[in-house]
């Protein structure tokens, strides 16, 4: 007998929509998130389009209520936004009820924060914070921290297919009786525009 495995809950951030409402409907008026680039500085700006999350990190910071004073990056930022709206869509009131895993993926980790300082590091002391957020697995253990979760955390990291091989881990990690239920989900930052 096979073991049915269902979505029970969603959650998104993109450039069409800050949740899944609202990129719903964006999709079916066929609205597009394509734009200028306002949210990080780059000699492309003007010429370049790019489809960006029109929300700041301050703003995120707070949307999460997060400290102010955190090493959070952007990447991490986002993943909790969708992260916690598909807890909520969910109906999922205690996340460590039942054996719950989060398997995320990505493959910029902290890079937006990063490269920012790459070359400066040394110089400011106050920013060397952001190093330990630069892995890809930093984001994950962040969006876990954010949800209060203390089951299974993993990251896939593995390009373009990583959202696809998440779905199917945490489909496998259900049905081979590891886990109870899963949080699932990629975030992607295309930030490397000098």
């Amino acid at each position: 007998m096979s073991q049915k495995i269902a979505i029970t809950g969603m959650g998104i951030i993109s450039s069409i929509g800050n949740n899944v409402e609202e990129n719903f409907i964006s999709l079916q008026s066929g609205r597009h998130g394509i734009s200028d680039i306002q949210m990080f500085e780059t000699r492309h700006a003007g010429a370049i389009k790019t489809g960006e999350i029109k929300l700041t990190n301050e703003e995120l910071v707070q949307k999460l209520q997060l400290d102010e004073d955190n090493n959070v990056t952007r990447t991490s930022l986002l993943g909790m936004v969708a992260a916690k709206e598909a807890v909520e869509s969910a109906g999922i009131s205690d996340i460590n009820g039942y054996r719950t895993g989060l398997i995320s993926s990505t493959s910029v980790g902290g890079m937006d924060i990063t490269e920012k300082y790459f070359y400066s590091y040394e110089n400011f002391p106050e920013k060397q914070k952001y190093i330990d957020a630069h892995d890809a697995g930093n984001s994950s253990l962040e969006i876990a921290a954010h949800l209060g979760l203390k089951g299974m955390v993993s990251t896939i990291s593995t390009a373009c297919s990583s959202a696809a091989n998440a779905i199917m881990m945490g489909a496998k990690l259900i049905k081979n009786g590891v886990l109870d239920r899963v949080i699932v989900g990629e975030q992607i930052l295309f930030q490397s525009l000098p």
